[in-house]
């Protein structure tokens, strides 16, 4: 878990905190929005935390960490923007058909019964992250629909999905994102090299220092930790058991992988002694391990 005073802007929490703090919440999420963009906003409203569910119980919804409107002239009224910062890097291939979901049941909330699909607002879906998602060492990918055949062809279906990484190659990007991606991943008073980030870290300093906010992050850190330790889903065991497998068999030490991992020593301990039984072959008796975990964690009840 990682305490309030050392997260960063990658960190869900400080990042929905942030954005979505009533004196500088507007401020930031246009900090953000006119460096990637490279223009001028006009007004716009800022929640966090945005559900959009699916049409029926059965299908799938979407969370979206920072949901933004802004209010145009146009004939639509509005373009809306996702911001979607995050560090999990195991849904890497899964990022353009994320993108593709976030675009198409937003969509289908935005345009009432009636309407011409003229009025339905252009759409960004940004997502920031601190590993390549795309392979190409790209600090800026940007893309959009366009004709196979003649990528000069005008097509503009207003869906835009721009990925930004961290720490890819700066003469990808203007200086202003690859300076705002560096304080983003290292939100420190260091990285505020300009005035637009000088006033994003007094931002956070704010909600940082805020009291509510602190008793919110311990909580936020317990859940977190009540969901490592019982709540995970046997895939996210499956994994876990599988890396703290190779890594015993290489003869790492139980705290140092609970370290590297980011998990308790009594769990990296209980997966041990779990896999002790079979010390030759441990990898060849994952899912007899899955089972055992889940009862111990969730109980006999659950099988």
């Amino acid at each position: 878990m990682v305490p309030l005073e050392k997260m960063n802007l990658l960190d869900d929490f400080l990042f929905n905190a942030t954005i979505t703090d009533s004196t500088n919440g507007e401020k930031v999420a246009r900090i953000i929005l006119e460096t990637i963009l490279g223009r001028p906003l006009k007004d716009i409203s800022v929640q966090g935390q945005r559900v959009f569910y699916g049409n029926t119980p059965q299908k799938h919804g979407i969370r979206l960490d920072a949901f933004i409107t802004e209010a145009t002239g146009d004939v639509s009224g509005q373009v809306i923007y996702d911001l979607e910062p995050g560090k999990k890097s195991d849904d890497k291939k899964e990022l353009p058909r994320r993108g593709r979901y976030y675009h198409v049941l937003r969509d289908s909330k935005l345009l009432p019964s009636g309407l011409e699909y003229v009025r339905l607002p252009d759409s960004y879906v940004i997502f920031i992250t601190p590993y390549d998602p795309h392979g190409s060492g790209r600090m800026l990918y940007s893309m959009q629909t366009m004709c196979a055949e003649d990528t000069e062809l005008p097509y503009d279906d207003g869906a835009h999905t721009l990925y930004l990484y961290t720490k890819g190659d700066p003469s990808t990007a203007t200086p202003a994102i690859s300076a705002l991606l560096a304080f983003m991943e290292n939100s420190t008073p260091e990285n505020a090299v300009n005035d637009d980030l000088m006033q994003f870290q007094s931002a956070i300093n704010l909600v940082k220092d805020d009291k509510e906010v602190k008793i919110a992050a311990m909580k936020y850190n317990e859940i977190l930790l009540a969901e490592r330790k019982e709540g995970r889903e046997e895939g996210e065991w499956k994994k876990l058991i599988t890396l703290v497998c190779r890594k015993l068999m290489k003869g790492e030490d139980i705290a140092d992988i609970a370290d590297m991992l980011e998990e308790t020593p009594e769990t990296i301990r209980m997966i041990a002694d779990i896999a002790a039984k079979h010390p030759d072959d441990m990898l060849d008796h994952i899912d007899e391990y899955v089972a055992e975990v889940l009862k111990i964690v969730k109980g006999p009840q659950s099988f």
